[in-house]
């Protein structure tokens, strides 16, 4: 097994106003070297606030209240929870050993610098001379796959498709070979082929370089494509955990199985997809006990209180009243 890379232990964020809410609750989870991981479930349930306080990115007003992330380097564990969002300690990390692909990569990038510059800029700033950083960059241009990379080098992201920003991004993300690669939602809006190529990447450089990656992603056959693992989360807990092939083949949360069953697939024909009553709740609404219970056909009175973690098969875990 694979030494432990990232530890998050109890981790509870809350939005700190004059009403002060949790938006993630007693999260815990870890990733391993190499590691081929993907955190799944719908808009609003948590995921993209994970990563940015892996990444100490997290917005104004949004806060981490109890637990701890844990980063081990080669010589030392590093208590990333503890670190202020400017502090000198990040200097160190982000880009080097943790990096982000963000959501949306025309937002992102800087429109007033072109492309080529952001990708070299973190050498640069490690005091690499411009030749050599330009060099270095246009070789990473070339392994995500974009074409021509002299000539792109010295273009501005709006001049780019959609398809080739997400690429800079990734060349952004990758120019100093990271040991974790977070990628939240790296391939919304792209087509097809596009996503294709991108997924087929992220995975070729797992196997090259031993880096690990966090996929964030509500798309299901994203995950059964490229991660080794999931976690399903809603409203910013954690309901079920385990390989992809055993969640996809024997879901057990009902909400997971709700999940799977609004899936389009061939076998179906042309029937209507199932699809879930109800919405995520609101950080605000969330209900007492188990957080999915407002929407499960499977709701009983004792839903009504958190249901504990139950290992049903060998490291596949789920939170459900349904098991006990």
């Amino acid at each position: 097994m694979e030494k432990e890379l990232l530890r998050i232990k109890g981790l509870t964020i809350e939005f700190q106003g004059e009403i002060s809410y949790p938006i993630i609750r007693n999260l815990e989870f870890s990733i391993r070297k190499g590691e081929k991981l993907s955190l799944v479930g719908e808009s609003g349930c948590g995921k993209t606030i994970t990563a940015l306080s892996i990444m100490g990115l997290l917005p104004y007003g949004i806060k981490i209240k109890e637990g701890e992330i844990l980063f081990h380097t080669p010589g030392e564990i590093l208590p990333l929870h503890s670190f202020s969002p400017n502090s000198p300690e990040w200097l160190k990390i982000r880009g080097k050993e943790i990096s982000m692909v963000f959501q949306e990569p025309s937002v992102s990038l800087n429109p007033t610098m072109t492309v080529g510059y952001q990708i070299a800029e973190p050498l640069i700033y490690l005091g690499c001379n411009r030749k050599d950083a330009r060099d270095r960059a246009l070789r990473i241009m070339e392994k995500v796959g974009l074409p021509h990379p002299a000539d792109i080098y010295d273009r501005f992201p709006h001049e780019l498709s959609g398809g080739m920003q997400q690429r800079v991004m990734l060349a952004m993300a990758l120019i100093l070979e990271p040991s974790l690669l977070i990628a939240d939602e790296p391939t919304t809006a792209l087509d097809v082929t596009i996503q294709a190529g991108i997924l087929e990447l992220i995975k070729e450089l797992n196997e090259k370089i031993g880096m690990a990656f966090l996929l964030i992603t509500h798309d299901l056959c994203v995950v059964n494509d490229v991660a080794e693992d999931m976690i399903v989360m809603y409203a910013g807990e954690i309901l079920e955990q385990g390989k992809v092939q055993n969640l996809l083949k024997n879901p057990l949360q009902p909400y997971l199985k709700g999940l799977i069953a609004s899936l389009p697939s061939l076998r179906k024909g042309r029937k209507r997809l199932k699809s879930m009553k109800g919405n995520v709740p609101q950080p605000w609404e969330k209900p007492e006990g188990c957080v999915f219970s407002p929407r499960c056909a499977y709701r009983m009175n004792i839903c009504s209180r958190s249901p504990i973690w139950k290992e049903v098969e060998n490291g596949h875990w789920v939170r459900c009243w349904l098991y006990e």
